[in-house]
């Protein structure tokens, strides 16, 4: 069922339209060259209950698609909390093995268990190529929000800002940060055309607050616009 049809805030400029919906709840032979590989987690972002555990897979495939089998992906947690100490971003959580051989689909996979309720990265390379899963760690219920910026009517920036930049962080207010200056969020920044553009994140806990930081950028990468909600 909806959590809330639609929220409008706007702030120095940008405003930012949320729609949320509730859910429920070995021998290695030598690949392909890694310059002609792409490594990706599937998926991109995983819930996990707290102490859980889940499967997190990454696959290997060329650059045309195929998948590549009998690869060893490494796996690491990336614990660096912004602001925080080492090791208190993934509150406690560990990965069943450092490495993996992919398959047949080209899907290496080991599991995670988690710790406690928090948002964290994990970190899967294979030579030079490195890719990150968000591993979102909540009780009770989640959902997905989607996030639709804007420029406000007579906004000066609205003919020069190409991009809006979208910045999700969980379990933080607006006030908790400086618009300027914001802490590195573990869930992936997106970016979106300034115009009916909209990004989606999944797996949104419905227990806490969480702040959504827009920043509105021209085709040089200048910040013209900021809004939080």
């Amino acid at each position: 069922m909806p959590i809330s049809p639609q929220i409008v805030h706007r702030a120095s400029g940008i405003a930012l339209l949320l729609a949320a919906a509730a859910c429920g709840g070995g021998g290695v032979t030598p690949g392909p060259s890694p310059r002609a590989l792409v490594l990706e987690p599937t998926p991109e972002t995983i819930w996990v209950r707290p102490g859980d555990h889940s499967p997190v897979r990454f696959r290997v495939r060329t650059t045309e698609g195929a998948p590549v089998p009998m690869v060893k992906v490494s796996f690491v947690i990336v614990d660096e909390a912004a602001g925080g100490e080492v090791g208190s971003q993934s509150q406690g959580a560990t990965l069943s093995a450092a490495t993996a051989v992919t398959d047949g689909q080209g899907l290496a996979e080991i599991d995670v268990t988690a710790g406690q309720r928090t948002v964290f990265r994990i970190r899967g390379s294979l030579d030079d190529l490195e890719a990150e899963a968000v591993i979102v760690v909540a009780a009770g219920q989640v959902g997905s929000v989607e996030v639709a910026p804007f420029l406000e009517t007579g906004s000066a920036a609205a003919g020069d800002v190409t991009k809006v930049e979208i910045l999700f962080f969980d379990n933080l207010l607006c006030r908790d940060f400086s618009f300027g200056r914001p802490p590195a969020p573990a869930r992936n920044v997106r970016q979106v055309a300034a115009h009916d553009g909209a990004a989606q994140y999944d797996f949104v806990s419905t227990n806490v607050s969480h702040a959504i930081l827009g920043r509105g950028r021209d085709g040089r990468g200048g910040i013209l616009a900021v809004g939080c909600v």
